[in-house]
């Protein structure tokens, strides 16, 4: 008795309960691979997005980067299907927002069954078809997987530090074109006196959200109000460093491109982020200096909204149809399609078949131009009104569940995350106004909704 109760502990398991604690170790260490797959192929397809900027042909020994990013998205995805598989459960939020792009891409496919050559709509015809369905698919499938991998507010945070660091290396590549531009006459002389939508113009507006997300997140981390990453000194001081460098070398090239309408957008965003603040401090003593900086970045905005800078690189302006062009072409197509329009990826027909005449007086007459003043203009001749009602409804639902979810909650860290996320959402929301969005824009649009969900 006594010497089985002294190597009562080295008493082997029963073949049952060894057999089941292999099990649990084996399928714990695939399902974290699998998690750890899932989450390096989402941060790659983040740092890679920007290379859909680049308006022509791109390849990877005998792989397109519409093909690269299609093998990435794939690898994800059967990532993330084992992981389901492992967990025996899918991390699926409970909101109703995520019911929104499910009922866009259903009603988006319904519209592209209209039109009589079905190919363009559902597959795109050129190597910027931001719009085909198959495109709009692959968004909905991003935006999944990244509600699959996002468990903690860490993941966003890393998320967001790899879409920093593309900008960045993005940024600056573009200031070095432009310094390139300048300094050596002729270099852009095959520009010809315009620039086709989709080049560096289309990079100052890719870097508005990273404006606005680098210095809410500065600004809140200055107010000792969100801590990214856990409660690491060093990961938060990398943090604060990098967010500093994204900052001062995106405004650096926008400043030199001097787009008025993106001016415009980063100071309606920054607008609505002061509403939020003081809305937040509502009932309490006011504090001046978090809303110091705040300020003076609204001011700075509303002075280059009028004032070119000095020194600004000599490049041919981005040509596409002004906004009075788009919109008669919009009211002939609606004449005859109001409900549907013509189709996904079907505004270059629209453009032969009603541009205004005028056009033919300038240089650039001969030009088939594929989209209009901008997305949402745009939108109104390819997928008429039900198209553009149900863009809004995708548009606007994050906004709406976000500004309730700022009035329901309690301040705190969480709020302080979804207020630095909110910023840079509302800046890439307003590009769809004011510029023509290609892959690029939309990915990161679809990014900052899920980090928003």
């Amino acid at each position: 008795m006594c010497m089985s109760s002294l190597f009562s502990d080295h008493i082997p398991l029963p073949p049952q309960s060894m057999a089941a604690s292999v099990v649990n170790r084996v399928s714990g260490h695939v399902e974290n691979r699998s998690r750890r797959t899932l989450g390096l192929f989402l941060h790659l397809i983040i740092f890679f997005t920007p290379l859909y900027l680049y308006p022509g042909q791109w390849s990877l020994g005998e792989l397109t980067k519409q093909s690269f990013f299609l093998c990435m998205l794939a690898v994800a995805c059967i990532a993330c299907v084992k992981m389901i598989l492992q967990e025996q459960k899918i991390h699926w939020p409970k909101n109703w927002l995520h019911l929104v792009p499910l009922l866009f891409v259903t009603g988006y496919g319904l519209i592209a069954t209209q039109p009589t050559d079905l190919f363009p709509s559902w597959f795109g015809t050129s190597t910027q078809s931001a719009w085909s369905v198959i495109t709009v698919v692959g968004y909905l499938v991003f935006y999944v997987l990244l509600l699959q991998h996002m468990r903690s507010t860490g993941h966003l945070y890393r998320l967001l530090l790899t879409f920093f660091l593309s900008s960045t290396l993005m940024a600056f590549g573009g200031i070095l074109c432009l310094l390139i531009t300048t300094l050596v006459p002729g270099w852009g002389a095959s520009w010809q006196g315009w620039t086709p939508v989709g080049t560096i113009y289309s990079l100052g507006f890719f870097l508005a959200p990273t404006i606005l997300s680098a210095f809410v997140l500065l600004h809140e981390m200055g107010q000792g109000k969100a801590c990214p990453i856990g409660q690491h000194t060093r990961v938060t001081r990398v943090c604060f460093w990098m967010s500093v460098l994204t900052l001062v070398v995106s405004l650096g090239f926008i400043g030199l491109l001097s787009l008025r309408s993106l001016w415009i957008v980063i100071l309606l965003s920054l607008l609505v982020v002061m509403a939020c603040h003081g809305w937040q401090a509502r009932g309490r003593r006011l504090v001046w200096k978090p809303w110091l900086w705040l300020v003076l970045a609204s001011s700075v905005c509303l002075f280059l909204i009028f004032v070119r800078i000095p020194f600004h690189p000599s490049i041919p302006p981005e040509v596409s149809p002004n906004l009075t062009a788009s919109w008669l072409i919009a009211k002939q197509v609606l004449h005859q399609h109001p409900v549907v329009g013509f189709g996904p990826e079907t505004w270059g027909e629209a453009y032969i078949r009603f541009r205004p005449m005028e056009i033919n007086l300038y240089p650039f007459w001969e030009i088939r131009f594929d989209r209009g003043y901008s997305s949402v203009l745009t939108s109104f001749a390819t997928v008429g009104i039900a198209g553009v009602l149900l863009l809004l409804v995708l548009l606007f639902a994050p906004a709406v569940k976000t500004i309730s979810y700022f009035y329901r909650k309690p301040v705190d860290e969480r709020w302080w995350t979804s207020l630095i996320v909110f910023a840079g959402w509302l800046a890439i929301t307003g590009v769809f106004f004011t510029y023509n969005v290609t892959i690029a824009h939309q990915m990161v649009w679809w990014l900052f909704t899920a980090m928003l969900s």
